[in-house]
């Protein structure tokens, strides 16, 4: 869908990274490279702060990480956050859909 130009999609840098670690693990350093380069040129990718870091922690969430995406995105008012972890987001006022919500969703 993004490569026909159907949607628009954002990722955030730990996106990114966290991507690159599982890669690398997976597939060794080159594949990785190849791969990072490849989302880098497909997504934008959304820049972390300090202040999103040590806010995150202030508002205590059920899972840390989850919390420094959606500060992140915040600034961006992305319409939905889709992730494979729908729980890490309950706390916060976003709409949250899995990959397969949001295909099924984009094809009606």
């Amino acid at each position: 869908m993004i490569e026909a130009d159907k949607i628009h999609a954002t990722t955030s840098a730990l996106t990114v990274v966290n991507s690159a670690y599982i890669l690398k693990k997976a597939f060794g350093s080159d594949i990785m490279l190849n791969k990072v380069d490849a989302l880098c040129q497909l997504l934008d990718v959304i820049p972390l702060e300090k202040h999103q870091l040590q806010s995150a922690v202030r508002l205590r969430p059920y899972d840390y990480e989850d919390a420094v995406q959606y500060l992140s995105a915040l600034p961006y008012h992305p319409d939905v956050i889709i992730t494979r972890d729908k729980k890490g987001f309950k706390d916060f006022d976003i709409l949250v859909m899995t990959p397969a919500e949001f295909v099924a969703k984009a094809k009606e």
